[in-house]
């Protein structure tokens, strides 16, 4: 096995975590693969959603910072014209966000199966089944729903 950083090994040396992409994982035996996975989906983000030509137009009025929380971890979404100019983790300290939405990592791991489960399906059903919480300012996420749904939905493995 090659000494990939997005590979973790467990206490008897076997790889845990992501393989090649976020959407090609092993189950963890650790905690500290629930970390690597919100770290390395989350990194994916902006590769994921700039190289979708059709999402990128979808949002390209949209220009605003969130919050992506994921369990304990909360990452700063930066969107700039349809593209996510980055996804830090942690936000820097009075990093200014639009809104938030946040869930437990499990939650999110259910929400990015190739066929997600009733009520991990969507954002709504999410919250709907008392998973997630979106706070702040819902006027722009509203107004440009259908967009933070699929970017919220781009690590979901492919099937």
């Amino acid at each position: 096995m090659s000494e990939d950083p997005t590979v973790g090994l467990d206490a008897d040396r076997k790889p845990i975590g992501f393989i090649d992409r976020p959407d090609q994982y092993r189950a963890a035996s650790s905690g500290a693969a629930k970390n690597a996975t919100s770290f390395l989906t989350l990194n994916a983000l902006p590769e994921l959603v700039n190289q979708n030509a059709a999402l990128v137009r979808r949002g390209r009025f949209l220009s605003l910072c969130f919050i992506m929380g994921i369990g304990d971890d909360d990452w700063l979404i930066e969107v700039k014209d349809g593209k996510i100019a980055s996804a830090t983790s942690p936000p820097k300290l009075m990093s200014s966000s639009r809104f938030a939405i946040r869930a437990p990592a499990p939650a999110w791991k259910a929400h990015w199966e190739a066929l997600p489960a009733p009520g991990y399906h969507d954002i709504f059903a999410m919250i709907k089944s008392g998973h997630m919480t979106i706070t702040g300012d819902l006027h722009p996420l509203m107004a440009n729903l259908r967009y933070v749904k699929e970017v919220l939905a781009a690590p979901r493995i492919k099937p």
